[in-house]
């Protein structure tokens, strides 16, 4: 499907282009969010970090096209953690991910008080474009457009 990417000419092939990065952006997040709030075991402990990382990577490419959404990591007696803070769509997740051993374990945060002082967004225009994609990809405005 994304194979058209080169032949980008005119509004109509760009929007299939976006909403093939749109759609895959949607499938990671989705995929990226089950693993982090189910407790997985892998088949050792650097799998189970490197899950770790992939999450706050897949949280940090999301906190880069959606506002109201952050990533953190530091270390505690539990080892590395990854704390999360989406909205996706107005859905609020809030977790912290880490290992024992070679389980992933999660622990949902309550959403909490943002801050009070307003923050400039700073993201490309692409960033934006692909923030509104995905949450309109969510809502299903884009099936609703293809039925048409």
């Amino acid at each position: 499907m994304c194979r058209y990417v080169h032949r980008c000419v005119g509004i109509h092939r760009c929007v299939g282009i976006y909403r093939c990065v749109g759609m895959s952006i949607d499938v990671y997040v989705s995929i990226g969010l089950d693993i982090a709030t189910s407790e997985r075991e892998f088949e050792s402990d650097e799998f189970c970090l490197g899950n770790v990382q992939a999450l706050v990577n897949m949280g940090a490419i999301t906190a880069n096209i959606m506002p109201f959404t952050k990533v953190w990591t530091y270390e505690d007696n539990r080892g590395p953690v990854g704390k999360l803070r989406i909205m996706l769509n107005g859905k609020r997740i809030h977790i912290e991910v880490y290992c024992s051993g070679s389980i992933l374990k999660s622990r949902e945060l309550p959403w909490g008080n943002g801050s009070k002082v307003p923050q400039e967004i700073s993201m490309t225009s692409l960033s934006a474009l692909l923030g509104v994609g995905l949450n309109f990809e969510l809502q299903g405005i884009f099936d609703e457009a293809k039925s048409e």
